[in-house]
């Protein structure tokens, strides 16, 4: 509450502080790192505030909060190549953001070569399935995206879920164990 209390506040410095002492002792709290990221953007440390926000999607790479952050840290430090991705990838969990998305539009028109307007992936789609209940196309889209792109941990959570919410539960389990024994922090 103090280091939300010092962002909010302007007292960005303060926040950092109080966020690398939480997470001194609780080195693996997201939610810690999360301020950490939050607070660094806002002392202007673009780096830093990338590392914290990595750290978050490390252990849940289905954090909104934490894409949209690393999207402005990338964009503060001049990266708006690399901050368009993160954006996408914000966009596709929580499609209904309209202040990201004009943010990605006039990242996409300052782009010579990119696409011009965001259109919704497989992964996209999958979640919004997932949310109506469809967990079979769900896990269809899912799958179709992690055979294109097999390192897309935030789609592999997101499978294991629909999977699980599908009744699917070895299935599930199985592939949440798979997982699990290549990345335990997740």
């Amino acid at each position: 509450d103090e280091a939300r209390q010092a962002i909010e506040t302007g007292a960005a410095d303060k926040a950092v502080g109080i966020a690398r002492h939480i997470l001194s002792h609780y080195p693996r709290l997201i939610e810690g790192a999360r301020l950490l990221g939050e607070a660094c953007l806002n002392a202007g440390r673009a780096e830093d505030a990338a590392a914290a926000f990595e750290q978050v999607l490390a252990a849940d790479p289905e954090n909104v909060a934490a894409y949209y952050g690393l999207g402005l840290a990338r964009q503060s430090a001049d990266q708006p190549s690399a901050a368009i991705p993160a954006f996408e990838r914000a966009l596709e969990i929580q499609p209904n953001l309209a202040e990201l998305r004009t943010q990605l539009m006039r990242l996409y028109a300052e782009l010579p070569g990119s696409a011009g307007q965001f259109r919704l992936s497989r992964a996209g789609l999958g979640r919004l399935y997932a949310r109506g209940g469809m967990f079979g196309q769900a896990i269809d889209e899912f799958r179709a995206v992690l055979d294109a792109e097999p390192e897309r941990d935030d789609v592999k959570v997101a499978l294991a879920e629909a999977l699980w919410r599908d009744g699917q539960e070895d299935e599930a389990m199985d592939f949440c164990r798979e997982i699990l024994a290549r990345r335990p922090e997740l």
